[in-house]
């Protein structure tokens, strides 16, 4: 089962796009901002990362930086 990860700060936006990928029976995480979001990569193994760039707190393009620093050593992982 696939890993994908919800970054996005609008609850109604995060709740369509989990019930989306919920129908292909993958394992969906959510996170209201970037911040959150690398917590949870540092405990779960993540496939998907969709990604909203405007957001409070970490935005999506700090997020980005953030992570490439986190991921250099781990297996590849698509950001959309």
């Amino acid at each position: 089962m696939k890993n994908i990860l919800i970054i996005e700060d609008n609850k109604s936006y995060q709740n369509l796009l989990r019930k989306a990928c919920g129908f292909e029976s993958w394992h969906v995480f959510t996170a209201d901002d970037g911040n959150e979001g690398i917590k949870l990569i540092g405990k779960e193994k993540i496939d998907l990362i969709i990604l909203d760039i405007l957001m409070p707190g970490m935005d999506g393009i700090s997020f980005y930086y953030q992570l490439k620093n986190i991921i250099k050593s781990s297996s590849p992982m698509s950001l959309i």
